[in-house]
């Protein structure tokens, strides 16, 4: 499950098994399942990622 939060005019997808933050959907989506397999995070996936705060 991939949280929506709106940040500084933004809306971001939050990976709830990390909890590193995405722009995009899909990208957040496949970082929870990554996640959630591997009890791990993935590199390629975490390079994506931005600033939640």
């Amino acid at each position: 499950m991939v949280k929506k939060n709106k940040k500084e005019k933004k809306i971001l997808f939050q990976c709830e098994e990390c909890k590193l933050f995405y722009e995009n959907k899909k990208l957040a989506e496949k970082c929870d399942a990554y996640c959630k397999e591997h009890h791990a995070c993935n590199i390629e996936l975490i390079a994506n990622s931005v600033r939640g705060e």
